[in-house]
């Protein structure tokens, strides 16, 4: 959610970023993704991006590094 957040998403705006969105498109059909950025199509909530999250070891956020 960092990720998002500093991209500029509202990530507790249910309307923009949507969390565990079930999947209608592509190879995702009727899966689970861990989130979806929507916008609005025709007046109706659509998704234009899909997001998994994967956890990798040695990735930090630069406040966990320390200096040495």
């Amino acid at each position: 959610m960092r990720v998002l957040n500093a991209l500029g998403y509202d990530v507790f705006n249910s309307f923009e970023v949507v969390p565990e969105f079930i999947s209608d498109i592509g190879t995702k059909k009727g899966e689970k993704v861990d989130y979806a950025i929507m916008r609005e199509v025709n007046g109706q909530p659509e998704p234009c991006l899909l997001i998994e999250c994967n956890c990798q070891t040695g990735i930090y956020w630069a406040n966990e590094c320390s200096a040495t």
